[in-house]
């Protein structure tokens, strides 16, 4: 029998079609929603801010009352930020922007009470080479991807040229394939639910391990 793990996260994209403040607002009442279910939720034990420290941020220029127990929920591990500032472009980015880039993500994520200390990189097109060294220059020792890399199973070493490697794991079927949970039991009798088994052998197919993330 194969172990489902789900992990509550939302992806964030700061601009895309539509503009960095419209997208705030939808940003605000996530997390003002987050908030409120780990106040009055003990046994949610916590929430992926898609590895970036600027949702922190602009969350709370607008919600500064809220600092407070944002910062004791990241101490306490409940909600994971970082260690980007920014999910980057890594075909645009040079080296010195992606090293700063985890450097401010650092800095941000220190003064908020932690940062994850996960290669957390699902969303870019693809992936420049020396990018385990770099991880592996800010004690990262672990990658997650989904875009860019087809690789045999889904569990690997991602090795730069310089020989540093992380653990990493592939999203075979993206970072979202358990968009459509539900806790509508109705839900479940929809052809999305009763085609779960295939979802399970196709994610199966390459698992390193008998367990679906």
């Amino acid at each position: 029998m194969a172990e489902i793990i789900v992990v509550p996260h939302t992806h964030w994209d700061r601009e895309w079609y539509l503009p960095f403040e419209r997208y705030r607002y939808r940003l605000v009442k996530l997390v003002d929603k987050l908030l409120e279910i780990l106040r009055r939720d003990e046994k949610y034990t916590h929430f992926l801010l898609d590895g970036q420290t600027i949702i922190a941020e602009d969350y709370l220029e607008i919600r500064p009352e809220n600092e407070a127990q944002f910062r004791e929920e990241v101490a306490k591990g409940r909600i994971g930020i970082g260690p980007w500032y920014t999910m980057p472009d890594e075909f645009l980015a040079g080296g010195e922007a992606i090293a700063r880039n985890l450097l401010m993500g650092h800095r941000l994520g220190r003064r908020l009470g932690g940062v994850m200390k996960i290669g957390y990189l699902p969303d870019p097109f693809g992936h420049v080479a020396q990018m385990p060294q770099i991880l592996r220059g800010f004690g990262i020792h672990a990658a997650f991807l989904a875009r860019g890399v087809d690789p045999p199973q889904t569990e690997f070493y991602w090795e730069a040229p310089d020989g540093s490697r992380v653990l990493t794991h592939w999203f075979a079927l993206g970072y979202c394939n358990a968009r459509c949970l539900t806790e509508d039991p109705d839900a479940f009798r929809t052809p999305y639910f009763q085609g779960l088994p295939v979802l399970r052998d196709l994610l199966l197919a390459g698992a390193s391990a008998d367990a679906i993330l």
